[in-house]
């Protein structure tokens, strides 16, 4: 019984309630591990920070338990584009932050069916029907990029011209794409 209410404990401890994702604390975690790996190995690691847009409308408009199920929705769409070795979390409020190890060919590929599979259908809670998109600021570890800081700073900054570029779309920053 003392085992498993210390796996209860520790998933309350590591996982968002709403979304059943990693939450902030388990994604940093995640984060930090990835990077070790990265830098070790040598490999790509691909870090993107997603926002919901216009999430706060649609809490104003339709109340907070509809915007609660866009976030579950939404959580359970990206979760279903990543592959076994992708890691998503709840980074807060509508933000998710996702870490993506592959060959930084294919990660522009990774994100698109992610933000694709979000908006193809509208999110439907009773008889309210909600159009979510994804905008997306994306790092890749690199000479200019090396550690939780750095690559959080700049994939928040490519979010941010994802918003102030229309919305509903990935941005890379400068130096994370292959050339």
């Amino acid at each position: 019984e003392a085992v498993e209410i210390r796996a209860q404990l520790a998933h309350q401890a590591n996982y968002d309630t709403l979304t059943g994702l990693p939450n902030r604390r388990a994604i940093m975690a995640a984060l930090d591990r990835e990077i070790d790996r990265a830098n070790r190995q040598n490999t790509p690691l691909a870090v993107g920070m997603c926002d919901i847009d216009h999430f706060k409308k649609i809490n104003d408009t339709h109340g907070h338990p509809a915007g609660d199920e866009v976030l579950r929705e939404v959580a359970r769409r990206i979760a279903s584009t990543l592959r076994t070795y992708d890691t998503c979390g709840r980074y807060g409020g509508e933000e998710f932050l996702m870490l993506i190890n592959s060959a930084e060919e294919e990660t522009p590929n990774v994100f698109e069916r992610m933000r694709h599979a979000v908006a193809a259908t509208p999110v439907t809670v009773g008889d309210v029907v909600c159009s979510v998109t994804l905008s997306c600021g994306v790092a890749v570890l690199g000479a200019e990029i090396q550690n939780s800081a750095t690559v959080l700073n700049a994939a928040d900054a490519a979010l941010y011209q994802a918003k102030d570029g229309g919305r509903n779309q990935i941005v890379f920053a400068p130096g994370s794409l292959p050339s």
